[in-house]
């Protein structure tokens, strides 16, 4: 079995204070961010890792960079894994987005990203950019794994691509937090298993699943 490793970017000043950050915010990762990155990067030590793709974006570029440097590859980037473009909501904090529009802003909120938000992007209408981006990250290696390190919307977009569903409840199954790693067998094109990273771990990934 191959595995497509999902990994998100580890944590911004943003995510910290639930502030939307699309592909038009360019945010670096905070000291927590950099201490997640480094677990992600010891997790991945002994694995069957043969390329490290990247958004362009520096909060995933710099998480890729800190696992790459740790398990001796370079990362690739792809502009194909920009984040979602969050339209009107793009920069604003959740609570004021709450207040501000109300039923529409959860109507939004509660689709998992099934539905754009004004202006933006849904995980479904990015769904040819991310096929381009599967297309590379599988073409490179036929006998080991391939990461990638991503945004919690376009990798949502991936997953959803791979499977055919973009279901509501489908796609709220695919969310992952800024320290968890997702596995995915490539052929199958299905989840094996999901990871928390802020705990003990050892030897090939093993840990709690969610």
């Amino acid at each position: 079995m191959r595995f497509l490793i999902f990994i998100r970017h580890g944590e911004t000043a943003w995510n910290r204070e639930k502030r939307f950050q699309g592909g038009r915010s360019d945010i670096p990762l905070n000291a927590r961010g950099i201490l997640q990155s480094e677990l992600l990067a010891g997790a991945l030590l002994r694995e069957h890792v043969r390329a490290l793709f990247s958004s362009p974006l520096v909060r995933a570029r710099r998480t890729a960079e800190i696992i790459g440097e740790r398990i001796g590859l370079n990362v690739r980037i792809l502009p194909e894994l920009v984040e979602l473009n969050y339209g009107k909501y793009e920069g604003e904090f959740e609570a004021d987005l709450q207040e501000k529009y109300g039923a529409e802003f959860m109507r939004w909120r509660e689709s998992h990203y099934t539905l754009p938000a004004p202006g933006g992007d849904s995980i479904e209408s990015v769904s040819d950019r991310v096929s381009r981006a599967f297309k590379a990250m599988t073409g490179v290696s036929e006998d080991g794994d391939v990461a990638v390190v991503a945004h919690q919307g376009i990798l949502m977009a991936l997953k959803a691509l791979l499977q055919g569903n973009y279901s509501v409840e489908a796609a709220k199954s695919y969310k992952q937090k800024n320290n968890e790693i997702d596995l995915w067998d490539i052929d199958e094109r299905r989840p094996v298993r999901r990871l928390s990273l802020f705990g003990s771990f050892a030897g090939r990934i093993t840990g709690d699943e969610d």
